[in-house]
């Protein structure tokens, strides 16, 4: 199957697909075109039988640190009072598509984490069935700071992996966790050194295809 996208690069390596959120300029911040992309690519790649494990990552300095608010900012302001409302309901509709079609996702998917997973973007990466972090990563629900309760499926990974308690402190707080703490607390399965990230997840998804 090919999978050709503007935001997204995807490599085949045997059975092992490496997915890598490439707008590192923008820290690889989930605009508009960037969550259809994937959305259309989880709900594509369950039926690819030649795939039989994904890695996902991030290109640059970031894995996603978030939304990109300035392009929904830009999408709302030329709206008018009707279709902002309409926008909202399509945001609201967009994040539950992306995260039902990510859990839906047949293949075990291995997530590398580096520097920023914020908002949707932790979302996406503690979704995944096994999650790698450098050991200074650092992860976040960000959406308080905007005025916002946990979104875009925060709400509902935070408190499986976490005790409740633990969860709603950082959901409500926004309060960053790093990847070494992360592993402590479960948020992750391992926390390594950031230039071992790579290999170390690799190998993980690599044995998981085989």
């Amino acid at each position: 199957m090919d999978y050709e996208f503007e935001t997204l690069l995807v490599e085949h390596e045997d059975r092992l697909l490496k997915v890598t959120l490439n707008r590192p300029d923008s820290l690889n911040a989930v605009d508009g075109v960037m969550h259809e992309e994937l959305e259309d690519f989880f709900h594509r790649v369950s039926d690819d039988a030649s795939v039989g494990a994904i890695l996902l990552r991030g290109a640059g300095r970031a894995f996603c640190a978030g939304g990109d608010v300035k392009s929904m900012a830009n999408s709302a302001g030329d709206a008018s009072e009707r279709s902002q409302l309409e926008l909202a309901a399509s945001f609201l509709q967009s994040g539950k598509r992306l995260v039902t079609r990510l859990l839906d996702v047949e293949q075990p998917l291995v997530s590398a984490v580096q520097g920023y997973a914020f908002g949707v973007g932790a979302t996406i990466a503690l979704c995944c069935d096994v999650v790698v972090a450098a050991e200074d990563a650092v992860f976040a629900d960000t959406h308080v700071g905007i005025g916002l309760v946990a979104g875009d499926g925060g709400a509902l990974m935070w408190p499986l992996l976490l005790p409740i308690n633990t969860a709603k402190y950082y959901l409500m707080t926004g309060d960053r966790i790093t990847g070494a703490d992360a592993e402590r607390l479960g948020l992750v399965v391992k926390a390594v050194p950031a230039d071992q990230l790579e290999r170390t997840a690799h190998e993980i998804a690599a044995r998981l295809a085989a």
